[in-house]
């Protein structure tokens, strides 16, 4: 068995279905525009470009799109665009928290400091 040289074509398969599916979600973000300005299959540059990018990528980039309130469906440079930048906080299952009230850090510093002072040793995790 011979291997192929390297090349970036090769370091993934170039799987059309994986494009299909990335172009029916395309289409449903966008509806008939998306396929009025793409074609109704992905053209080849799509196909390499999507079987280049690494699922998670392209996740990233359908929420981006997704996100973006576009009333226009994206070219193809747009949506590299949109699958190298960061994921909506959303879509990570991000929680924020609230900033830290300092008078409740200073409380806990005196509570530490009675508690240590009452045990006569540091008990504070470093």
């Amino acid at each position: 068995m011979t291997s192929q040289p390297y090349t970036p074509e090769s370091e993934r398969p170039q799987d059309s279905s994986r494009a299909l599916k990335v172009w029916a979600q395309l289409g449903e973000l966008f509806g008939k525009a998306f396929y009025r300005e793409n074609g109704v299959e992905p053209a080849g540059l799509w196909v390499q470009t999507i079987g280049r990018l690494a699922d998670g990528q392209l996740a990233t980039g359908l929420a981006n799109l997704g996100n973006a309130g576009l009333s226009f469906p994206p070219n193809l440079s747009q949506f590299i665009e949109a699958c190298k930048r960061e994921a909506p906080v959303r879509q990570l299952g991000v929680k924020l928290l609230p900033l830290p009230d300092t008078e409740k850090k200073a409380d806990a510093d005196k509570a530490w400091g009675h508690m240590e002072k009452l045990a006569g040793r540091t008990l504070r995790p470093e």
